[in-house]
């Protein structure tokens, strides 16, 4: 099964990147974005977007709880979170899917591509 909408956590041109290589493969696009980021080119091409605000702009990608959220708020059925969040160790990759909603982890295990 195929999924249809992805989630991105990231800005500036990361963002753009993923968004058009996304456009390209037919999947909708969705942005998470700080209110400093909200009239840039990624978050208007986004098919949707949701503000999250933080004190500090780059903690608007960099919470993972909040993204998580985000993406189920979102109907998102993957996500690219922002490269700063990326583990440096691999123990620390479990936080991501520790927190992924159980309807992601039901469509993983049923699909022959993940």
């Amino acid at each position: 099964m195929a999924f249809k909408r992805v989630l991105i956590a990231n800005r500036g041109e990361i963002a753009l990147r993923i968004l058009r290589t996304l456009r390209d493969l037919g999947i909708e696009a969705a942005i998470i974005h700080g209110r400093e980021d909200r009239l840039s080119l990624p978050v208007r091409l986004a098919d949707v977007a949701m503000e999250i605000v933080r004190t500090n702009p780059l903690d608007s990608y960099l919470d993972i709880e909040a993204v998580v959220q985000a993406a189920k708020d979102l109907s998102a059925m993957r996500s690219i979170p922002a490269t700063a969040s990326w583990p440096k160790t691999p123990p620390s990759s479990t936080g991501w899917k520790k927190r992924a909603s159980p309807s992601l982890d039901r469509q993983r295990k049923s699909s022959p591509s993940s």
